[in-house]
């Protein structure tokens, strides 16, 4: 049987290493927690931010060969530029973009953007991808000329 004095001639571990370890820790922990309401937990993990502009192209009019009016909505909480209008093919080949744009969209608002193409439309199906001024994308659906 063990005495007692074998019991207090053990040693543990030490209260200061364990306060250390205890401060590191919370550390760490408070160091996650602020990664993860700023944001920046998000765009490391790759789940960026495209989650806050909500834009959708809601129609295109075609107007003539080389131009359209395409009406983009947004939802989202901000203010959203559109800088550029990419055209793809129905293979979802870049046919021709237009550059250049400066289109806000205050939140929650919906705006009418007319484009001039560098490239006539031919006959066949498109579809058009507004981008804003984050580098995110937001494609129409189809629509046909000719």
């Amino acid at each position: 049987m063990l005495s007692l004095k074998t019991l207090r001639d053990k040693r543990g571990l030490s209260p200061i290493f364990a306060v250390l370890i205890l401060i590191a820790i919370t550390v760490i922990a408070a160091i996650v927690v602020y990664m993860y309401s700023s944001g920046y937990l998000a765009s490391m993990m790759g789940w960026g931010t495209t989650g806050q502009e909500k834009v959708a192209v809601q129609a295109i009019e075609v107007s003539s060969s080389t131009g359209l009016s395409l009406t983009v909505s947004n939802s989202g909480p901000n203010q959203v530029k559109i800088v550029s209008v990419i055209i793809r093919d129905s293979n979802g080949n870049a046919y021709t973009s237009v550059t250049g744009l400066s289109s806000t969209i205050n939140s929650n608002a919906v705006a009418k953007i007319d484009v001039t193409l560098t490239k006539a439309l031919t006959s066949g199906t498109y579809s058009a991808a507004v981008v804003t001024d984050q580098g995110n994308q937001f494609v129409s659906g189809s629509f046909k000329y000719g």
